[in-house]
Protein backbone atom coordinates (compact mmCIF):
# COMPACT_ATOMS: atom_id res chain seq x y z
CA UNK A 1 0.00 0.00 0.00
CA UNK A 2 1.50 3.70 -0.49
CA UNK A 3 1.59 6.31 1.50
CA UNK A 4 -1.45 7.99 0.13
CA UNK A 5 -1.82 11.61 -1.27
CA UNK A 6 -4.50 14.42 -2.01
CA UNK A 7 -6.95 15.03 -4.75
CA UNK A 8 -9.09 18.36 -3.51
CA UNK A 9 -10.14 17.36 0.11
CA UNK A 10 -10.18 13.72 -0.54
CA UNK A 11 -7.48 11.35 1.00
CA UNK A 12 -6.12 8.48 -2.11
CA UNK A 13 -5.25 5.46 -0.81
CA UNK A 14 -3.84 2.96 -3.40
CA UNK A 15 -2.45 -0.68 -3.45
CA UNK A 16 -1.35 0.34 -7.19
CA UNK A 17 2.64 -0.26 -7.95
CA UNK A 18 4.67 2.99 -7.21
CA UNK A 19 5.22 3.99 -11.03
CA UNK A 20 1.43 3.74 -11.28
CA UNK A 21 0.63 5.72 -8.66
CA UNK A 22 3.00 8.07 -9.49
CA UNK A 23 1.65 8.73 -12.55
CA UNK A 24 -1.77 9.00 -11.34
CA UNK A 25 -0.93 11.32 -8.58
CA UNK A 26 0.73 14.19 -10.82
CA UNK A 27 -2.08 13.61 -13.55
CA UNK A 28 -4.87 13.48 -10.36
CA UNK A 29 -3.51 14.54 -7.06
CA UNK A 30 -2.95 18.24 -5.20
CA UNK A 31 -5.81 20.01 -3.38
CA UNK A 32 -5.19 23.27 -5.91
CA UNK A 33 -6.73 25.69 -2.97
CA UNK A 34 -4.92 25.16 -0.17
CA UNK A 35 -7.81 23.32 1.49
CA UNK A 36 -7.26 20.12 3.92
CA UNK A 37 -8.67 16.95 4.11
CA UNK A 38 -12.58 16.42 4.56
CA UNK A 39 -12.73 13.00 5.74
CA UNK A 40 -13.57 12.00 1.88
CA UNK A 41 -11.68 8.77 0.84
CA UNK A 42 -10.67 6.99 -2.52
CA UNK A 43 -9.64 3.38 -1.90
CA UNK A 44 -7.92 1.56 -5.01
CA UNK A 45 -7.02 -1.89 -4.98
CA UNK A 46 -6.01 -4.02 -7.71
CA UNK A 47 -7.44 -7.10 -9.17
CA UNK A 48 -10.24 -8.97 -10.60
CA UNK A 49 -13.25 -7.06 -11.91
CA UNK A 50 -16.49 -9.25 -11.23
CA UNK A 51 -19.22 -6.79 -11.29
CA UNK A 52 -22.01 -8.49 -13.54
CA UNK A 53 -24.96 -6.33 -13.03
CA UNK A 54 -27.29 -5.08 -15.46
CA UNK A 55 -26.84 -1.51 -16.06
CA UNK A 56 -27.28 1.39 -18.53
CA UNK A 57 -24.35 1.08 -21.37
CA UNK A 58 -23.03 4.61 -22.54
CA UNK A 59 -20.21 4.85 -24.82
CA UNK A 60 -17.40 7.30 -23.97
CA UNK A 61 -14.41 8.75 -26.07
CA UNK A 62 -11.34 6.88 -25.54
CA UNK A 63 -7.79 7.22 -27.18
CA UNK A 64 -7.26 7.79 -30.86
CA UNK A 65 -10.65 5.99 -31.74
CA UNK A 66 -11.42 3.67 -28.97
CA UNK A 67 -14.98 4.17 -27.56
CA UNK A 68 -15.64 2.34 -23.99
CA UNK A 69 -18.37 0.54 -23.01
CA UNK A 70 -19.26 2.14 -19.79
CA UNK A 71 -22.14 0.12 -17.92
CA UNK A 72 -23.69 2.71 -14.82
CA UNK A 73 -26.31 1.95 -12.31
CA UNK A 74 -27.84 3.70 -9.02
CA UNK A 75 -24.09 5.07 -7.37
CA UNK A 76 -21.36 2.59 -9.39
CA UNK A 77 -20.32 2.40 -13.37
CA UNK A 78 -17.91 -0.10 -14.35
CA UNK A 79 -16.00 -1.19 -17.84
CA UNK A 80 -16.25 -5.10 -17.92
CA UNK A 81 -12.86 -7.04 -17.11
CA UNK A 82 -11.37 -3.70 -16.35
CA UNK A 83 -12.85 -1.55 -14.00
CA UNK A 84 -15.16 -0.68 -11.55
CA UNK A 85 -16.25 2.18 -9.28
CA UNK A 86 -18.33 2.41 -6.30
CA UNK A 87 -19.39 6.37 -5.77
CA UNK A 88 -20.20 7.63 -2.25
CA UNK A 89 -20.50 11.12 -0.57
CA UNK A 90 -17.62 10.07 1.63
CA UNK A 91 -15.75 7.13 0.18
CA UNK A 92 -14.87 5.58 -2.88
CA UNK A 93 -14.08 2.11 -3.91
CA UNK A 94 -12.26 2.16 -6.98
CA UNK A 95 -10.81 -1.85 -8.66
CA UNK A 96 -8.90 -2.03 -11.91
CA UNK A 97 -7.37 -5.26 -13.53
CA UNK A 98 -3.80 -5.74 -13.32
CA UNK A 99 -3.81 -6.46 -16.87
CA UNK A 100 -4.93 -2.83 -17.71
CA UNK A 101 -2.18 -1.31 -15.92
CA UNK A 102 0.23 -1.43 -18.47
CA UNK A 103 -1.93 0.78 -20.79
CA UNK A 104 -1.73 4.11 -19.46
CA UNK A 105 -3.62 6.36 -21.92
CA UNK A 106 -6.85 3.96 -20.69
CA UNK A 107 -6.03 3.79 -17.05
CA UNK A 108 -5.49 7.20 -16.61
CA UNK A 109 -8.67 7.89 -18.93
CA UNK A 110 -10.75 5.67 -16.70
CA UNK A 111 -9.16 6.91 -13.55
CA UNK A 112 -9.93 10.55 -14.29
CA UNK A 113 -13.41 9.96 -15.07
CA UNK A 114 -13.99 7.85 -11.95
CA UNK A 115 -12.01 10.75 -9.79
CA UNK A 116 -14.47 13.30 -11.64
CA UNK A 117 -17.74 11.57 -10.35
CA UNK A 118 -16.40 11.19 -7.09
CA UNK A 119 -15.95 14.81 -6.64
CA UNK A 120 -18.84 15.31 -8.16
CA UNK A 121 -20.66 13.03 -5.34
CA UNK A 122 -18.43 14.95 -2.53
CA UNK A 123 -20.25 18.07 -3.90
CA UNK A 124 -17.13 19.56 -6.01
CA UNK A 125 -18.43 20.25 -9.76
CA UNK A 126 -16.04 20.49 -12.06
CA UNK A 127 -15.70 23.11 -14.57
CA UNK A 128 -13.74 22.68 -18.49
CA UNK A 129 -12.49 26.10 -17.42
CA UNK A 130 -9.44 27.95 -16.59
CA UNK A 131 -9.64 30.02 -13.23
CA UNK A 132 -7.77 33.06 -11.79
CA UNK A 133 -7.82 34.56 -8.65
CA UNK A 134 -6.72 37.41 -6.45
CA UNK A 135 -6.55 37.24 -2.65
CA UNK A 136 -9.54 35.46 -1.99
CA UNK A 137 -11.89 36.24 -5.07
CA UNK A 138 -11.52 34.13 -8.40
CA UNK A 139 -13.06 34.16 -11.73
CA UNK A 140 -13.32 31.30 -14.20
CA UNK A 141 -13.34 31.88 -18.20
CA UNK A 142 -14.93 29.16 -20.40
CA UNK A 143 -14.86 28.27 -24.08
CA UNK A 144 -14.45 25.58 -26.74
CA UNK A 145 -10.95 24.49 -27.05
CA UNK A 146 -8.63 26.73 -29.23
CA UNK A 147 -11.42 30.36 -28.01
CA UNK A 148 -7.54 31.61 -25.99
CA UNK A 149 -8.20 30.06 -22.36
CA UNK A 150 -4.14 29.55 -22.16
CA UNK A 151 -3.38 32.32 -23.83
CA UNK A 152 -5.73 34.49 -21.49
CA UNK A 153 -4.55 33.15 -18.27
CA UNK A 154 -0.44 33.44 -19.41
CA UNK A 155 -1.76 37.28 -20.01
CA UNK A 156 -3.29 37.57 -16.40
CA UNK A 157 -0.35 36.00 -14.63
CA UNK A 158 1.74 37.74 -16.49
CA UNK A 159 -0.41 40.49 -14.72
CA UNK A 160 0.29 39.44 -10.99
CA UNK A 161 -2.85 37.28 -10.74
CA UNK A 162 -2.93 34.00 -9.27
CA UNK A 163 -3.41 30.59 -11.68
CA UNK A 164 -5.69 28.18 -9.71
CA UNK A 165 -6.50 26.15 -12.86
CA UNK A 166 -6.32 25.89 -16.73
CA UNK A 167 -9.30 24.25 -17.73
CA UNK A 168 -9.67 21.85 -15.36
CA UNK A 169 -11.58 23.62 -12.75
CA UNK A 170 -13.75 22.21 -9.51
CA UNK A 171 -16.69 24.62 -7.75
CA UNK A 172 -17.62 23.62 -4.53
CA UNK A 173 -21.16 23.89 -4.65
CA UNK A 174 -22.05 24.41 -0.99
CA UNK A 175 -19.13 26.79 0.16
CA UNK A 176 -18.94 28.29 -3.67
CA UNK A 177 -14.65 27.33 -2.84
CA UNK A 178 -12.77 26.91 -6.10
CA UNK A 179 -9.98 24.48 -7.25
CA UNK A 180 -7.83 23.54 -9.65
CA UNK A 181 -5.97 19.95 -10.72
CA UNK A 182 -3.99 21.69 -13.74
CA UNK A 183 -0.33 21.29 -12.73
CA UNK A 184 0.90 23.18 -15.73
CA UNK A 185 0.10 25.51 -18.47
CA UNK A 186 0.41 24.66 -22.11
CA UNK A 187 1.06 27.60 -24.30
CA UNK A 188 3.52 28.46 -27.06
CA UNK A 189 6.62 29.49 -26.90
CA UNK A 190 6.25 32.98 -28.42
CA UNK A 191 3.13 33.37 -26.10
CA UNK A 192 5.83 33.42 -22.90
CA UNK A 193 8.22 35.62 -24.90
CA UNK A 194 5.48 38.40 -24.94
CA UNK A 195 3.44 38.21 -21.75
CA UNK A 196 6.25 36.14 -19.26
CA UNK A 197 4.64 35.27 -15.77
CA UNK A 198 6.63 36.49 -12.59
CA UNK A 199 9.18 34.21 -11.33
CA UNK A 200 8.88 31.57 -14.53
CA UNK A 201 10.70 28.47 -14.43
CA UNK A 202 11.30 26.57 -17.90
CA UNK A 203 9.36 24.44 -19.56
CA UNK A 204 8.89 20.48 -18.44
CA UNK A 205 8.20 19.23 -21.50
CA UNK A 206 5.88 19.50 -24.40
CA UNK A 207 2.43 18.24 -25.11
CA UNK A 208 1.14 16.55 -28.45
CA UNK A 209 0.54 19.87 -29.88
CA UNK A 210 3.86 21.29 -29.43
CA UNK A 211 3.11 23.56 -26.44
CA UNK A 212 5.36 23.91 -23.83
CA UNK A 213 4.12 22.29 -20.21
CA UNK A 214 4.94 25.68 -17.91
CA UNK A 215 4.53 24.34 -14.40
CA UNK A 216 2.06 26.48 -12.24
CA UNK A 217 3.07 27.48 -8.71
CA UNK A 218 0.81 25.72 -5.92
CA UNK A 219 -2.23 28.17 -5.06
CA UNK A 220 -2.00 28.18 -1.18
CA UNK A 221 -5.01 30.21 -0.45
CA UNK A 222 -8.56 29.56 -0.91
CA UNK A 223 -10.66 31.66 -3.12
CA UNK A 224 -14.15 32.05 -3.83
CA UNK A 225 -15.86 32.22 -7.54
CA UNK A 226 -17.42 35.64 -8.21
CA UNK A 227 -17.74 35.33 -12.14
CA UNK A 228 -17.84 32.91 -14.75
CA UNK A 229 -17.30 34.51 -18.20
CA UNK A 230 -18.01 32.63 -21.42
CA UNK A 231 -15.81 32.79 -24.51
CA UNK A 232 -18.33 34.25 -27.45
CA UNK A 233 -17.72 37.44 -29.85
CA UNK A 234 -19.12 40.39 -27.07
CA UNK A 235 -23.02 39.49 -27.71
CA UNK A 236 -25.58 38.98 -25.47
CA UNK A 237 -26.05 35.32 -24.27
CA UNK A 238 -29.63 33.97 -23.79
CA UNK A 239 -30.21 32.37 -20.11
CA UNK A 240 -30.69 29.33 -22.57
CA UNK A 241 -27.52 29.81 -23.94
CA UNK A 242 -25.89 30.45 -20.53
CA UNK A 243 -27.87 27.06 -19.53
CA UNK A 244 -26.68 24.56 -22.11
CA UNK A 245 -23.30 26.30 -21.62
CA UNK A 246 -22.69 25.37 -18.38
CA UNK A 247 -24.12 21.91 -18.56
CA UNK A 248 -21.31 21.39 -21.34
CA UNK A 249 -18.40 22.74 -19.28
CA UNK A 250 -19.56 20.88 -16.63
CA UNK A 251 -20.05 17.63 -18.30
CA UNK A 252 -22.31 14.57 -17.91
CA UNK A 253 -22.77 12.78 -14.53
CA UNK A 254 -23.28 9.09 -14.81
CA UNK A 255 -24.26 8.05 -10.89
CA UNK A 256 -27.15 9.21 -8.94
CA UNK A 257 -25.63 11.51 -6.22
CA UNK A 258 -22.89 12.87 -9.09
CA UNK A 259 -26.34 13.59 -10.82
CA UNK A 260 -27.74 15.11 -7.86
CA UNK A 261 -24.76 17.36 -6.54
CA UNK A 262 -24.73 18.27 -10.65
CA UNK A 263 -28.22 19.40 -11.26
CA UNK A 264 -27.72 21.89 -7.65
CA UNK A 265 -24.68 23.17 -9.10
CA UNK A 266 -25.34 24.45 -12.30
CA UNK A 267 -29.24 26.06 -10.41
CA UNK A 268 -26.44 27.46 -8.10
CA UNK A 269 -23.44 28.55 -10.75
CA UNK A 270 -26.01 30.00 -12.98
CA UNK A 271 -25.96 33.82 -11.26
CA UNK A 272 -22.57 34.10 -11.86
CA UNK A 273 -22.43 33.60 -15.67
CA UNK A 274 -21.71 36.56 -17.37
CA UNK A 275 -25.08 37.52 -19.20
CA UNK A 276 -22.25 39.14 -21.89
CA UNK A 277 -19.39 37.13 -23.63
CA UNK A 278 -15.88 37.64 -23.93
CA UNK A 279 -13.38 38.37 -26.26
CA UNK A 280 -9.79 37.79 -26.64
CA UNK A 281 -9.25 41.55 -27.03
CA UNK A 282 -11.71 41.89 -23.84
CA UNK A 283 -10.95 38.91 -21.52
CA UNK A 284 -7.78 41.00 -19.39
CA UNK A 285 -10.29 43.69 -18.71
CA UNK A 286 -13.25 42.17 -18.04
CA UNK A 287 -11.42 39.78 -15.54
CA UNK A 288 -9.71 42.58 -13.93
CA UNK A 289 -13.37 44.74 -13.40
CA UNK A 290 -14.84 41.60 -12.17
CA UNK A 291 -12.12 41.08 -9.84
CA UNK A 292 -11.96 44.68 -8.72
CA UNK A 293 -16.16 44.67 -8.22
CA UNK A 294 -16.98 46.95 -10.94
CA UNK A 295 -18.54 44.83 -13.29
CA UNK A 296 -22.10 43.71 -11.90
CA UNK A 297 -23.07 40.49 -11.92
CA UNK A 298 -26.65 39.59 -14.40
CA UNK A 299 -28.71 37.37 -12.72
Amino acid sequence: MNAGWSSLDARVISDLPEPVDQLLQQHLGGNGSGAGHDGRTFRITVGRVTDSREGLKVQLPGSGTEAWNVHHRDNAFWVPGLFQAEIGERHTELRVEDALLGQTSTHLELFSLAFTEAHRAGGWLPLHAATVARDDRAVAISGVSGAGKSTAVLRLWNRGFRVVAEDRTFWHVDSGRVAGLDRCLRVFDDSVARFPPPGRAGFVGRDAKGKGLLPLPPSEQDARLDRLFLFAPGEELTAARRVRAVWEMSGVPLTGRSRDVAQRGVARLMPLVHAVGVTRESVLDDVTAALSGSVPVTR
